[in-house]
């Protein structure tokens, strides 16, 4: 099954190893990454608004790969008050390999809740993906093409739609 990637789900996803500190990748193989940062001004879907996200990973490097446990919640409130609730959970290992023909080969597994959108009043969970998925991009280093396959096991409606649903749901859990 062939997907693009949104940027809203690699947002969430890679949220945790995005915010540390490059000397903190040289320092040890194991670290704790708290996460508690909050942007202003931020578009989601042509909503502007706050995002505020806290939580908790656990990354482990190891050569050629890394592990991060753990979970983020990220609380969106639109200027006009609405608010919207994105959150993840578990377990992402991801690998690479160069190939040895100029392209290299990334292996990406989420294994817990890669997405959950829920409204914060009571309108409860509008989009939920959860199971294990795993994503293959492969990257020609000559001519920049990309190419991403992925084995998806359990619900994962925003992958089964190539990831179109982010907006939709997002949209439907602001309250």
């Amino acid at each position: 099954m062939k997907r693009h990637l949104s940027i809203p789900f690699l947002m969430l996803a890679l949220l945790g190893i995005l915010t540390i500190p490059s000397a903190s990748l040289a320092a040890a193989p194991t670290f704790r990454v708290k996460i508690d940062d909050t942007e202003v001004g931020v578009d989601v879907c042509g909503v502007i608004g706050t995002v505020h996200a806290t939580g908790m990973n656990i990354v482990t490097l190891n050569g050629d790969s890394f592990t991060q446990r753990g979970q983020v919640k990220t609380v969106f409130t639109a200027d006009d008050g609405r608010m919207a609730v994105l959150q993840n959970a578990g377990t992402i290992t991801d690998t690479f390999t160069d190939n040895g023909d100029g392209t290299i080969t990334f292996t990406t597994t989420y294994k817990g809740l890669p997405e959950r959108i829920s409204s914060r009043g009571q309108g409860g969970t509008v989009l939920r993906d959860a199971g294990v998925i795993t994503f293959i991009t492969t990257i020609d280093l000559n001519t920049g093409d990309i190419t991403t396959n992925a084995e998806v096991h359990g619900p994962h409606p925003e992958a089964d739609s190539d990831f179109t649903l982010f907006c939709d749901a997002f949209l439907a859990a602001l309250q």
